[in-house]
């Protein structure tokens, strides 16, 4: 049988064609899939970013709370040995950085025209930057009333808040002790303990509307340590 060169060149080249037909489809094929794997690798880099964004900001919050914490027991130990001669500016700017850093606020009322004054005024004047979709402020939904019953109404409120609430701070306002004593505002941590207030002389005397006496008590305890 003679062969037939002619027609193996032929064959060649269909061989040849199909051949770089299935390398380009296999490089598209490869092409895209290598694009994918860039895309979830990209995805990926934006969520650990992120997620060490986030990370990051938890550090820093722990630590600071850690110097908080640290701070206090040094006080407490320099009035044990008797050294202890009145605030420093570090323990007021620790108190401030505290009010500036917390993400969750509990309000310890259930009067609603009182919750937002109070929270009006902290989204204006306090946590007005960048990061204010983080902040979460919320009123408390128990009869707070019951504190009048108590020898400090306003102290009793925030203890109340304190007690049905995982904040990191707690603002009170109420009585300040017997009927007639006038009125106190305090902003506590999440253990109850008072980080700064106000105190109003009795309405009879100061003749403002609750309104403007609600916001001028949150404004003055957040002046005297230099939050505002």
């Amino acid at each position: 049988m003679e062969f037939n060169k002619g027609f193996y060149w032929e064959i060649m080249e269909i061989n040849n064609k199909i051949g770089n037909g299935n390398k380009i489809g296999n490089d598209k094929g490869n092409n895209n899939i290598d694009n994918k794997n860039n895309n979830n690798n990209n995805h990926n880099n934006n969520k650990n970013n992120k997620n060490n964004n986030k990370d990051n900001k938890d550090s820093i919050y722990i630590n600071n709370k850690n110097i908080f914490e640290n701070n206090i027991l040094n006080a407490y130990l320099e009035s044990y040995k008797g050294i202890r001669k009145g605030d420093k500016k570090e323990e007021v700017d620790l108190i401030k950085e505290y009010i500036l850093n917390a993400k969750n606020i509990v309000i310890a009322t259930n009067n609603l025209k009182k919750f937002q004054i109070l929270k009006d005024i902290l989204l204006e004047r306090v946590y007005n930057d960048s990061n204010r979709s983080e902040i979460k402020i919320f009123k408390i939904n128990i009869p707070t009333e019951v504190s009048d019953l108590t020898r400090m109404p306003a102290l009793s409120k925030g203890l109340m808040a304190v007690d049905t609430s995982n904040a990191d701070i707690i603002i009170a306002r109420g009585r300040l002790g017997i009927p007639g004593s006038g009125s106190m505002l305090l902003i506590m941590d999440n253990k109850g303990r008072i980080l700064t207030g106000y105190i109003s002389p009795p309405s009879v005397i100061h003749k403002k509307n609750i309104e403007d006496s609600v916001k001028d008590e949150l404004i003055g305890a957040l002046k005297r340590i230099g939050v505002i």
